[in-house]
């Protein structure tokens, strides 16, 4: 982002690996300055391999974790478990309100948000826009236009049936479930939820080993 390299430059400018130059000229009949950033002697050095650049990830300098995308396969008939059943129905009702606001906007409803996007709301039940950020597929100008209806359309679903909603892990849990599979996160959000393995394993279908 532009943020990263304004503070790489920045922080390397502070180590006297970069300095500025000023420089002038006329542009348009009108005399004009500028700074440009030139490599120190000190970054001459660092470029030959002499010297070891070490920079702490802090502030802007520590570069957001991309979201992974977290593909979520519907399941039917028999393969069905209740939380697929659940998330089937909410995902129903976010179809229905995705294209209300395709039709009112004008707009193929593909380009309102995926199948996928629809699926993840479904599954995480986001109730802030806040939360909304972290829905793959979703970006500010998205929540802004029609972010209030789809939290709207979740909230009444889940006071109706009872839910919990934001089913969201922390940051820290984040960091720590880096790599685990999709299924695996779930059953520790039911953890979370107090649930027992025994009530995790029948509500998702599996058995109480495998949890």
């Amino acid at each position: 982002s532009k943020q990263f390299w304004v503070a790489l430059a920045r922080e390397l400018v502070s180590r006297g690996i970069l300095h500025e130059i000023k420089q002038g000229g006329t542009i348009g009949g009108r005399q004009v300055t500028w700074s440009v950033l030139g490599v120190s002697q000190k970054g001459h050095q660092l470029l030959r391999g002499r010297e070891p650049l070490l920079v702490k990830a802090t502030g802007d300098l520590k570069q957001a974790v991309k979201k992974k995308v977290a593909v979520i396969a519907p399941r039917f008939g028999v393969d069905s478990t209740p939380e697929d059943q659940t998330r089937s129905r909410l995902y129903a009702v976010l179809v229905r309100e995705r294209l209300a606001i395709s039709q009112a906007m004008s707009r193929p409803p593909y380009m309102i948000c995926t199948e996928q996007t629809l699926l993840q709301m479904a599954q995480t039940r986001p109730t802030t826009k806040q939360n909304l950020t972290k829905v793959v597929g979703f970006n500010t100008v998205k929540i802004s236009s029609y972010g209030d209806q789809f939290i709207g359309a979740i909230i009444r679903f889940c006071v109706d049936e009872q839910l919990e909603t934001d089913l969201f892990i922390t940051e820290q849990e984040g960091e720590k479930l880096s790599g685990v599979t999709l299924t695996a996160q779930n059953s520790y959000q039911m953890f979370k939820e107090g649930k027992t393995v025994e009530q995790v394993a029948q509500e998702r279908g599996l058995a109480a080993s495998t949890i």
